[in-house]
């Protein structure tokens, strides 16, 4: 069908999507979130895709999915401590609690797309946390 390809190099599972599986994966989304905001009344947010472990410890996932993560950091030697998220149910508690909400809203349905910029937005958070490490103590 043409729709991706795979390379030893990169590693096997880690697609590479042609134009064509691209676009095929577009017109799934779109076709997702369409029903999700017009038939299924879910609200869109958009969260980031990493967090301190403060955040996952409070939830208590870090207890139970810390093994299973990819954490940036090392706990041991670093005084914040990243990882990428397992879930998006830590933030979108803060999300939910950033207003005021009637019990006549429930239920309260939040859905989030977050894979289509997944690379710029790794890449950008990353390079902005290794900038904030390279800065000197006064300037953070």
């Amino acid at each position: 069908m043409g729709l991706f390809t795979t390379v030893d190099v990169i590693g096997q599972g880690l697609p590479l999507f042609t134009t064509k599986g691209t676009r095929m994966i577009m017109k799934l989304q779109r076709w997702i979130e369409d029903q999700e905001d017009n038939d299924w009344g879910y609200v869109r947010t958009r969260t980031p895709l990493m967090a301190k472990s403060d955040l996952y410890k409070i939830s208590g996932h870090w207890d139970h999915y810390k093994d299973g993560m990819f954490v940036l950091d090392d706990e041991e030697v670093d005084k914040e401590v990243f990882a990428l998220r397992p879930m998006t149910c830590p933030f979108q508690y803060y999300v939910y609690k950033n207003e005021q909400h009637s019990y006549r809203d429930l239920p309260y349905r939040m859905s989030e797309t977050s894979i289509k910029e997944f690379i710029d937005d790794i890449t950008e958070e990353i390079s902005t946390k290794k900038i904030r490490e390279e800065l000197p103590q006064e300037e953070k």
